[in-house]
């Protein structure tokens, strides 16, 4: 299984799917993984916002925790 190797993991679904992307992370984060939520401007992908865009997202994403779950699922990124 992978789960017993994989060590964190950054959720970057399109901006539109914001609480499927948390909600993957929290299915990782009840494994014991660590999860982020990468923030994708709405209306976009990770793929159209370019190399240097899209990996500063990934590595400045927001961490999941089961506290401030429904905050992740609200913020909105424009």
């Amino acid at each position: 299984q992978f789960e017993k190797r994989l060590e964190e993991i950054v959720v970057a679904l399109d901006g539109d799917k914001r609480r499927e992307a948390v909600e993957m992370a929290e299915q990782f984060w009840a494994t014991g993984i660590k999860s982020s939520v990468a923030e994708i401007p709405l209306k976009h992908d990770i793929n159209s916002l370019g190399y240097e865009d899209a990996w500063w997202r990934i590595d400045n994403a927001d961490v999941f925790d089961k506290k401030h779950r429904s905050e992740l699922i609200t913020k909105a990124v424009i």
